[in-house]
């Protein structure tokens, strides 16, 4: 038993050279998704670890793609990740021995017994019970020998279209009340024993998330701020620059703040608070240094090679086939380091080994002088920022995730020594190289939540499919079709065919969107809301009001001037007027009143040079420059 068991079992029959296959193979997640614990049969023996178990299991891609498990002799580690696989396995089946399969209703079914209703695609929808009285029409529609009159108790998806009454639960108001559902798609409920809809399974597992402190809010709207190619390393360069003894004492306190930032592990919070860690290349990126330093480049390659470890199993093998061809790793990495991380992986480690690494690159160069400009590497500003940077790794934000795999071996190099070659989803060493400059502009400055992000991105990627098009690994054009409305109605024929072809494949684990209605989200330019335009005194959008300047936007946004970043020359203007002359704007040294910021410059707005502003957008700028 396991998860893939039965091509584990192939690759065993076809080793050991047997005629005859290798049966018995028990799929846990096949067991799972026909006890009705998971929707979808596709999920890793981690994922079916903690929606069965409630715990979590760790699939650490470094030790999962190690290229030496034929050993004859194992590691530690590889040993107790085998056993942990094995024993996690035997612990699911026994959970799920216990789970009663969903058992569908027949006509013998007495009222009363507790049932839940399916959608078309198999998604759960709601709870309930058969009706007591299960012989007049519901709603205007008979009952007869497939369908049957359940009384809903709970609802799980409001949005839900019923096939049968053609509305949605959510119009039906506030449980109880009645529908009529196909017989198909009522199953028996038992209200002991494992929960039999996902979302319930991982109730427990999200409950244990942690909310992000004010200090964690201020590192990820520092780091959220777009680094663009040409801004990468070289921000900061035209900056006025202070005079010796000035830049002396900036210096000297900034140092003396970073060593402040003490290791105490003792009151570091061991909590994962999210898988989506920060780019390290924006890591790196946030502390500007001067193009024409004669130490930016051995200071970023001393950062390079404190942040990102190399594999020691796959450093071994490279240093050994380099070896055997006359020359060695540290040659390599000075001349062709972009060869090396093709063939070798590299981890981001753990905070508490992380930090006092990073934290003494930054004290040996920050201080270094150019022998031209006889300038320090690092400004007060960088000071400032190498701050942050290590408050984000004291808070776990820049290593890398426990059991999410970040490298993919994607063939085997046969020039040079059979070495492996990775693939990395950590992101690329330029910026916003590759899409990322694409998909940056579809997502907004800041101000949304995770979920509006990832449906942006979601949306990106299907129309990318869609209009463009994408290869597979080897390099030729995918099979098939990436058309969601199709998809949506091939299922829906197959249901309506199946009593007539009960052996028609299915399609399982899909969910239509065509059952369901649409979300009122808006991903686009979206209106200003009432509450934000009286708190930062913006006037609505009237008719007359399209003489103005981005008029369109305006309009989407029911504003009487654009809400725009701060962009225009008299806008940039304004800004260092009211940070000379306006006493809210220059409290360096206490929080901003963001509201009564966001009144004062709206006043000066006039549709032209100068437009309205949020206070994410004023807080933005005033961060870079605090």
């Amino acid at each position: 038993m396991g998860r893939n068991v039965g091509q584990d079992l192939k690759r065993l029959q076809k080793e050991c050279k047997s005629p005859i296959p290798f049966a018995g193979a028990l799929d846990l997640a096949n067991l799972a998704k026909a006890k009705s614990v998971i929707s979808d049969a596709r999920v890793g023996l981690a994922d079916l670890c903690a929606t069965v178990l409630h715990a979590r299991l760790d699939k650490s891609s470094p030790l999962r793609v190690r290229t030496d498990w034929d050993n004859d002799e194992l590691s530690s580690e590889q040993l107790k990740y085998a056993a942990l696989d094995a024993w996690v396995s035997l612990q699911i089946y026994q959970k799920l021995s216990h789970v009663s399969p969903p058992e569908k209703i027949t006509q013998f079914t007495l009222p009363g017994t507790p049932v839940s209703i399916l959608q078309d695609d198999g998604q759960v929808i709601a709870h309930g019970i058969l009706s007591l009285d299960s012989t007049s029409p519901c709603r205007g529609i008979n009952l007869t020998s497939t369908r049957a009159c359940v009384t809903v108790q709970h609802v799980t998806v409001p949005a839900a279209i019923l096939p049968l009454h053609g509305i949605t639960l959510a119009s039906l108001g506030t449980p109880p009340f009645d529908i009529v559902v196909k017989r198909s798609k009522i199953h028996k409920r038992s209200l002991t024993g494992a929960p039999t809809h996902p979302e319930v399974a991982s109730s427990s597992l999200q409950a244990q998330s942690v909310e992000p402190t004010d200090q964690l809010q201020e590192l990820l709207q520092f780091f959220s701020a777009p680094v663009s190619a040409d801004e990468d390393w070289t921000e900061g360069v035209d900056d006025p620059i202070n005079t010796l003894e000035e830049m002396e004492n900036d210096i000297n306190t900034a140092v003396a703040q970073l060593q402040e930032l003490e290791a105490n592990w003792s009151s570091w919070s061991p909590a994962i608070r999210s898988c989506v860690i920060m780019d390290v290349w924006h890591a790196m990126a946030r502390i500007k240094v001067p193009k024409e330093h004669g130490f930016r480049r051995p200071f970023a390659c001393a950062l390079r090679d404190a942040i990102l470890i190399p594999d020691a199993v796959d450093k071994q093998h490279v240093s050994s086939y380099l070896a055997s061809i006359g020359t060695s790793w540290d040659d390599v990495l000075r001349f062709n380091a972009s060869w090396l991380w093709k063939h070798c992986k590299r981890i981001i480690p753990p905070p508490e080994q992380l930090y006092p690494v990073v934290k003494e690159v930054y004290a040996a160069f920050g201080c270094l002088l150019d022998a031209k400009t006889k300038q320090p590497l690092f400004n007060s500003r960088a000071w400032r920022d190498a701050g942050n940077v290590l408050k984000a790794i004291k808070a776990g934000l820049l290593s890398d995730p426990p059991g999410v795999p970040l490298y993919f071996q994607i063939g085997t190099d046969k020039r040079h020594g059979n070495l492996p070659i990775y693939r990395c989803a950590r992101g690329t060493n330029n910026a916003e190289g590759g899409v990322h400059h694409s998909g940056r502009r579809h997502l907004p400055i800041s101000g949304v939540s995770a979920r509006h992000a990832s449906a942006r991105l979601r949306d990106f990627v299907l129309m990318h499919n869609l209009v463009v098009g994408t290869l597979n690994r080897t390099g030729t054009v995918y099979k098939g079709h990436f058309d969601v409305w199709l998809i949506n109605h091939l299922q829906l024929q197959l249901e309506a065919t199946q009593h007539l072809i009960p052996e028609a494949q299915r399609l399982t684990g899909w969910i239509n969107g065509d059952l369901y209605v649409p979300a009122g989200e808006r991903i686009g330019i979206l209106p200003v809301p009432d509450s934000i335009r009286v708190t930062a005194d913006i006037e609505s959008y009237h008719a007359e009001d399209g003489q103005f300047k981005h008029a369109f936007l305006a309009q989407q946004q029911g504003t009487k001037y654009a809400v725009v970043a701060i962009h225009t020359t008299a806008e940039k203007a304004l800004f260092k007027k009211l940070l000379q002359e306006n006493p809210l704007f220059n409290q360096r040294n206490s929080v901003l009143d963001w509201k009564q910021a966001s009144k004062i410059w709206n006043r000066e707005a006039n549709g032209q040079e100068i437009f309205y502003k949020v206070c994410s957008s004023i807080y933005c700028l005033a961060l870079s420059i605090y």
